[in-house]
């Protein structure tokens, strides 16, 4: 897989997150994978879903949306910058609703299907005025939408969801025992560039040292806290 791909081509942009479901399917989850883009194609990070017995959170737009806010609040990613998100399977309403929450993201992805409760997010989330807000600052585009490919590779992408979300479904108190000690949302995340995850988790603990000193209100005893 390499690190560079057309923008302008949609078929290639989906071919990592093809590969990221690819890997999904091999530990026994859903075959969803999702791939992020800066705005020239470079390629970011790829990500898979942990499964249902993960949580619902640790699915694979979700993953990359945290990665693209993290990395944006470091000071990694442009705030001006557009970025691309490609998904095999059209976003739930739950994770189309967080990637619809960063700003300059577009989401494309592969296949609709029922299962993906694709229709019930158009109906719950399509006028949210975050959403209105969204497709302003995009010249009026939508901000999720059907990616635009070829007949084969949008068959990869339906095809293989509908193999694994059976034996999935038929497994569910197995499904994703590999992935279960992973609890943090960056660590199914593979970065094409190594540093980023190690910046954010630099800048992740000066956080969280400025938050674990003594509030000022604390440093006075003289001051009583209203």
């Amino acid at each position: 897989m390499h690190n560079h791909y057309d923008p302008t081509n949609e078929d290639d942009l989906m071919q990592p997150a093809l590969e990221a479901a690819r890997i999904g399917a091999l530990l026994r989850n859903y075959y969803i994978g999702a791939a992020l883009f800066s705005s020239n194609g470079e390629l970011i990070a790829t990500a898979y879903g942990a499964g249902i017995t993960a949580g619902e959170i640790f699915h694979a737009e979700t993953q990359l949306a945290i990665l693209l806010r993290s990395g944006r609040s470091a000071g990694i990613f442009s705030q001006d910058e557009r970025y691309i998100m490609t998904t095999t399977l059209q976003p739930c309403p739950q994770c189309r609703q967080i990637c619809i929450q960063q700003q300059k993201l577009s989401v494309l992805y592969g296949a609709s299907t029922p299962t993906s409760g694709a229709n019930l997010g158009d109906l719950l989330e399509t006028y949210t005025n975050t959403e209105k807000l969204r497709i302003s600052e995009n010249s009026g585009e939508q901000v999720v939408r059907e990616a635009q490919l070829s007949k084969a590779t949008r068959d990869q992408c339906i095809q293989g969801h509908k193999q694994y979300r059976t034996k999935v479904l038929k497994s569910a108190n197995e499904v994703s025992a590999e992935l279960m000690p992973f609890t943090d949302l960056l660590e199914l995340v593979r970065p094409t560039n190594p540093t980023i995850i190690p910046k954010i988790r630099i800048y992740q603990a000066n956080v969280r040292a400025r938050l674990e000193q003594p509030h000022p209100f604390q440093q006075n005893n003289d001051t009583k806290i209203p």
